[in-house]
């Protein structure tokens, strides 16, 4: 069994989880903020969560979905308990949407890969190991961007979220780490 940190478990977050979800992932959980009515439209939660702890929301959809065991915390990371929820992972997730959580998890400890989206309708997907990686994705400062709860953001979050999952499972198959840059202008042949 393969143990996930999922940083973040908002509109990027929530999704890449579904995404994964497996019998043979456990996961751990961490997000200080609950369910709102504007988490809706962009997330992969429903309206009988609202108000909900995201953490404990996702969880109770990932044991649905798949029987995939997930502990959560209703906690804000810093730089004194980061380590705590990654002691016993193999993979740190990122999905926070703001720069003070996301420098937190930014200390490669571990296999760790940090995905989030833009208002430029972009998204990133970046391995620990990627040069510069600070230099190529802050995020906004917390509670200053409402990009991941508007329906503008509804495609490229979710997008995002889906191609983050087919990398992080190719990793999970073959440890190769693949980074990239996400956009909406898919290119269709035939």
């Amino acid at each position: 069994m393969i143990t996930i940190t999922l940083f973040g478990c908002g509109a990027v977050g929530s999704q890449l989880a579904l995404h994964l979800a497996s019998p043979e992932i456990r996961f751990i959980l961490v997000d200080d903020d609950r369910v709102s009515e504007d988490n809706i439209a962009t997330s992969a939660f429903m309206t009988a969560q609202i108000g909900i702890p995201k953490s404990l929301a996702l969880a109770n959809l990932l044991w649905r979905k798949a029987k995939c065991p997930a502990a959560h915390y209703v906690e804000r990371v810093d730089t004194k308990n980061v380590m705590r929820f990654v002691k016993d992972s193999d993979l740190l997730v990122d999905c926070f949407d703001n720069s003070e959580s996301r420098i937190v998890t930014l200390a490669p400890v571990m296999a760790s890969v940090h995905i989030g989206v833009s208002r430029d309708h972009t998204g990133s997907i970046f391995w620990d190991d990627t040069p510069r990686l600070w230099d190529i994705y802050q995020g906004p400062p917390r509670g200053q961007d409402t990009f991941c709860t508007h329906l503008a953001g509804r495609k490229i979050l979710r997008l995002t979220a889906s191609i983050a999952a087919h990398i992080i499972e190719d990793w999970m198959q073959t440890g190769h780490k693949q980074s990239l840059t996400v956009t909406e202008r898919l290119k269709f042949y035939g």
